[in-house]
């Protein structure tokens, strides 16, 4: 059921203790300044300012594609953790006619 304590306190951004999602505007906002940049990165190259493109091209990728994969990764991450583990559930009970031991 995961590490609990105090791990889980530095993906707290990500999703809070009592399970609610927390960072999806932060998450939506580096998404739209992602797209915005690629097209600024697109009209340079297009202009044949290779560098400027290659530069922005790169910076945007470091400071607003990583941070959403991140904060994806992170929400999955934690999913996982908070999910309940199948190996923990109770047995269901035998068919009827089945006793511990076997058939009869």
């Amino acid at each position: 059921m995961g590490w609990g304590g105090d791990h889980d306190r530095w993906l707290l951004p990500v999703v809070s203790a009592d399970g609610t999602e927390r960072g999806g505007d932060a998450e939506a906002s580096h998404a739209i300044l992602f797209g915005l940049t690629l097209v600024v990165s697109g009209h340079a190259a297009l202009r044949g300012w290779w560098a400027a493109a290659g530069w922005t091209l790169l910076f945007d990728v470091v400071l607003n594609g990583y941070p959403v994969l991140l904060q994806r990764y992170n929400r999955a991450l934690l999913a996982r953790r908070r999910a309940p583990d199948p190996r923990e559930q109770p047995l269901q009970p035998s068919p009827p006619g089945l006793s511990e031991g076997g058939i009869g």
